[in-house]
């Protein structure tokens, strides 16, 4: 095997654990954060339906509440990807380093 072959067996195999180990951990967040905003909001809904039925929230409520909990969804997936975003610099950073560190060890 060549240096060049060395050099990019060390490059791509730590590229790929690298991008194993931020993907393990986005998806356990996800998962995280998903559990958590659909226990809120089963709570939410429960609550409010019966409030609903109860004449206690009137319809244009409940719908002024269930938009506003479906935006702060969607801002808390924005806020995710901003996040995620960050964490793929993060992620590209360590590939660069390692590709430079490797590229002194061995081909120079």
């Amino acid at each position: 095997m060549s240096k060049f072959d060395d050099f990019f067996s060390v490059v791509l195999d730590g590229a790929q654990t690298v991008g194993g180990q931020a993907a393990r951990n986005f998806l356990l967040q996800a998962t995280v954060d998903s559990q958590a905003f659909k226990a809120q909001a089963e709570a939410d809904l429960e609550r409010w339906s019966a409030e609903v039925n109860s004449g206690q929230l009137d319809q244009d409520d409940f719908a002024s509440l269930l938009r506003g909990q479906l935006s702060e969804a969607t801002l808390a997936a924005l806020l995710k990807a901003g996040v995620a975003a960050q964490q793929a610099g993060v992620m590209r950073d360590k590939v660069v380093n390692l590709a430079i560190d490797s590229a002194f060890k061995i081909l120079l």
